[in-house]
């Protein structure tokens, strides 16, 4: 479901929300003159913030922060216009974990760090796959599955 502040679809104009199928919020963000400006954020289904993605004229540009279900930073990307130009995740207690860089959206530059601080061997980030079915198509599935009041 989509609110818009302003509700004609042909002119996005400020505040956006997502909702999901139970009515939780799971993203928000601004529109300015039909672009995405200023930050979205994206929410767990307790509600905490799980991630801020900052927009300039439509696109990613600036520092999007990741958070886990404990609100402890996972992961901060730099976009410039839309590009990924570095990406550093964290341990859960913030010590820096790995740090890459990017140009022109391509990874050129990559470190591993121990908990200690010590450079271990580069390994490429695991990326998750992605369901056949699409994420939203699994996450409603599991939650039909397990909500015991959605029977």
């Amino acid at each position: 479901m989509i609110h818009y502040k302003d509700s004609r679809k042909k002119n996005k104009q400020g505040l956006c929300q997502y909702f999901d199928e139970k009515g939780l919020l799971a993203r928000d963000f601004y529109y300015e003159n039909n672009k995405k400006e200023g930050i979205a954020h994206s929410y767990y289904f307790s509600g905490k913030t799980s991630a801020q993605t900052p927009y300039k004229n439509d696109l990613k540009d600036g520092e999007q922060i990741s958070y886990d279900d404990s609100s402890r930073v996972k992961y901060k990307q730099i976009f410039v216009e839309n590009k990924v130009k570095s990406f550093t995740s964290f341990y859960n207690d913030g010590v820096i974990r790995r740090v890459e860089a990017y140009t022109n959206g391509k990874m050129t530059h990559g470190v591993c760090y121990a908990h200690n601080g010590d450079t271990v061997p580069y390994h490429q980030y695991y990326i998750k796959p992605e369901p056949i079915v699409g994420m939203d198509s699994l996450i409603k599935g599991v939650r039909d599955a397990f909500d015991p009041y959605n029977k």
